[in-house]
């Protein structure tokens, strides 16, 4: 069964599978059946309008081979998505570690992520036609996404494949995805972070060799060492260093050992609490206040060279810095004169002040400074440069206005 010229055909072969041969070249010599292309030479059959067969025999077509528009559709589809060769070696080949042991994946997996590889293939094919195609469309790059999916769902009965079922999942994938990085696609479960198993006090034992500052030891040392004193504790000696470092990355077990090795700030930056706040939408409703260094070099009265620091009033809504004050160090005196100076450019008292809660600001604070000048005084952590915009834009000012003059230091503000 086959198109010719948009008409669905069939050939004299298939019909003697749903009718006798007598009575099939009795319907042709009474030229009952529409003949739709006369064939000719090797491999090329007489074509037959499946439209004129008479009732009887569609049916039976149907009860043998299916709907015949159905069965073309997905024989069209068998062949818009061709069997990713390089997929089939790479899964053919993968290994995970098992209890310390090297596996392969399971052969109806193996079939499975390959069929993944080869739809997620043509579906990337599928996204550059529609793209470059349609993209002058109104709205057509918000259905994109969506057209994707519906492929992806017509041919799931076809090739059996278990791509996500949604837009926002299958995008993720296929932006994850290219060709040859086919490790996207294995699952999780097929690796060595379920499988590992630690006692309570081996666990103990563990962390605080990761922990360790003197010495320092490296996860491959942690690893025989742990199996040096297993037998002596009565504990199950580990397989591979492979599944210790994936039970030291595990969630679980992370933040155990994270401040040690990587430092208590960046500890508090992965870990802690993120508090999101919406930033005003109207000028004078929200000051920053943050002092840092100037990040310019100057000559003093004898000569020498020196840096300086700079605290900045800022307006969280229209980014201005409204006030700053020059000084070697952050302290009340410096803050007063900027925020007064802020108070003049603006000609408007702010709402709310946020500031951290180090230098001079508890002074100013028990001083009433803040609460004279604004409805709420609000205190964020030090060193906590993610709960203040002000610190992307010293970094922004340092980097495209400050770097210009000559006496710049160089940055050191990375928000």
């Amino acid at each position: 069964m086959e198109y010719f010229e948009n008409i669905l055909c069939v050939t004299y072969k298939e019909l003697l599978d749903i009718m006798p041969k007598g009575t099939l070249n009795s319907q042709l010599s009474r030229e009952k059946l529409d003949v739709v292309s006369r064939g000719g030479g090797e491999n090329n059959p007489a074509l037959y309008a499946y439209s004129s067969l008479p009732e009887k025999y569609k049916k039976r077509w149907v009860e043998r081979h299916g709907e015949p528009e159905k069965q073309m559709r997905e024989e069209m589809i068998r062949n818009i998505v061709k069997k990713d060769e390089k997929a089939e070696n790479f899964f053919e080949d993968y290994r995970y570690d098992k209890n310390g042991e090297l596996v392969a994946l399971p052969e109806d997996v193996k079939k499975e992520y390959t069929w993944n590889a080869s739809v997620l293939n043509a579906l990337m094919e599928e996204f550059k036609r529609l793209s470059s195609s349609n993209n002058k469309l109104t709205g057509f790059r918000r259905n994109l996404w969506e057209l994707l999916l519906v492929t992806s769902e017509e041919w799931r009965p076809v090739y059996g494949h278990s791509l996500p079922g949604s837009v926002g999942r299958l995008k993720a994938l296929i932006n994850k995805f290219r060709p040859d990085n086919y490790g996207v696609l294995v699952s999780g479960k097929y690796g060595n972070s379920n499988t590992l198993k630690i006692e309570e006090d081996g666990g103990r034992y563990l962390v605080a060799l990761k922990r360790s500052r003197v010495p320092v030891y490296t996860d491959m040392e942690i690893f025989e060492e742990y199996n040096r004193v297993a037998p002596e504790r009565g504990w199950k000696p580990l397989k591979s260093p492979r599944s210790l470092r994936e039970w030291f990355n595990s969630p679980r077990v992370e933040p155990l050992w994270y401040d040690a090795v990587y430092g208590e700030m960046k500890a508090h930056q992965r870990y802690d609490r993120k508090h999101r706040t919406i930033l005003p939408g109207r000028r004078d409703s929200l000051w920053y206040g943050d002092g840092t260094k100037l990040n310019l070099y100057y000559r003093d009265e004898n000569g020498n060279k020196c840096t300086t620091s700079v605290y900045e009033v800022v307006d969280a809504y229209s980014e201005v810095l409204l006030g700053y004050y020059i000084s070697d160090n952050e302290d009340y005196i410096a803050q007063y004169h900027a925020f007064r100076m802020a108070i003049q450019t603006s000609r408007h008292k702010p709402y709310e002040i946020v500031c951290d809660n180090q230098g001079g600001h508890k002074k100013n604070a028990a001083l009433g400074l803040f609460s004279k000048i604004s409805r709420i005084h609000r205190p964020t952590a030090p060193y906590n440069g993610e709960s203040k915009t002000i610190e992307n834009i010293f970094y922004r000012f340092q980097s495209q206005v400050l770097k210009k003059r000559f006496g710049f230091t160089g940055q050191n503000i990375t928000a």
